[in-house]
């Protein structure tokens, strides 16, 4: 069995996502198409954000080493087909943050995790990245059906030195999933967090998340930053894109806002201390509205 994503596919001299600490300079972009590929190739976009990378060299357009900030976009701009999706990206990660990323649909929230993770490379500017491990929450996809989540458990331990089956398995008994389920048989939102633990369950110093909590239940989600900050490792960040932004009001720091004016970062207490609103109030009246 085969993962639609295989890291060793897409970089030359580099196993597997964890084993990516440094910057492999001048390393080759490769695809290689794989069985599940094979079986679904009507669908496009196969560069889902299960990626890890950390640089490949300066002359490939942003895979600068940098050790203040675990990543740094400087003047980043992005587009498609020649329309202009982001444009002019400032933006500063620093290690033990929680970091809400939120926008409308067909704004650029993926596309910016995408540059993130090195899928993509920019139009302009330059993307700098600590020498650190970076992960991304697997999808559905990447998991063959007859899969079991004993299996994915086995997959992960067999592929990703910095993951933990005893870990996993621990934080699985805890949730109620059971190894013997079928993948494909379980509700999304057990899906989502049975790929919650297989990320989580990975040292890593960050960890990006593109709308993982969906179809979770109200409780664990009222309860999801002290399950983070308990099962991740001391000064890790997370980058969550979401539009839950009231339920998880309390578990971002800060927050990236993705509009047609552009990318901002701010703080949340500055959100409610200076604007006295609410993280969604702000962005629904201030970036949403335009109002002032």
């Amino acid at each position: 069995m085969q993962r639609a994503l295989q890291p060793a596919d897409r970089f030359a001299g580099a196993k597997y996502p964890c084993e990516l600490t440094g910057t492999p300079v001048g390393a080759e972009v490769k695809h290689k198409t794989s069985r599940t590929e094979d079986t679904r190739s009507n669908r496009q976009e196969k560069d889902r954000l299960q990626l890890v990378w950390l640089g490949v060299g300066n002359e490939r357009g942003g895979g600068i080493v940098l050790q203040e900030y675990l990543l740094e976009l400087e003047n980043v701009s992005k587009g498609h087909h020649g329309v202009p999706v982001l444009r002019h990206v400032n933006l500063r990660i620093e290690a033990g943050r929680m970091i809400g990323l939120a926008g409308d649909n067909g704004l650029g929230k993926t596309t910016l995790l995408r540059l993130m993770t090195g899928i993509w490379r920019p139009d302009g500017g330059s993307i700098k990245r600590g020498a650190g491990r970076m992960v991304c929450v697997p999808s559905a996809e990447e998991f063959e059906p007859w899969m079991r989540v004993r299996d994915a458990v086995r997959f992960y331990r067999t592929y990703y030195d910095c993951f933990s089956s005893e870990k996993a398995r621990g934080l699985l008994a805890d949730s109620g999933l059971s190894e013997n389920d079928r993948i494909y048989q379980l509700s999304k939102g057990q899906q989502e967090r049975l790929f919650l633990i297989l990320t989580i369950s990975q040292d890593a110093q960050l960890y990006l998340m593109d709308e993982p909590l969906s179809g979770i239940d109200p409780y664990f989600k009222q309860n999801i930053r002290q399950f983070l900050l308990k099962n991740l490792p001391e000064g890790a960040t997370v980058i969550m894109a979401t539009h839950l932004l009231r339920e998880l009001e309390q578990l971002f720091d800060e927050m990236i806002f993705v509009t047609e004016a552009g990318v901002r970062q701010m703080e949340s207490d500055e959100i409610r201390q200076k604007y006295g609103k609410s993280i969604e109030q702000y962005y629904l009246e201030v970036i949403e509205r335009g109002k002032k």
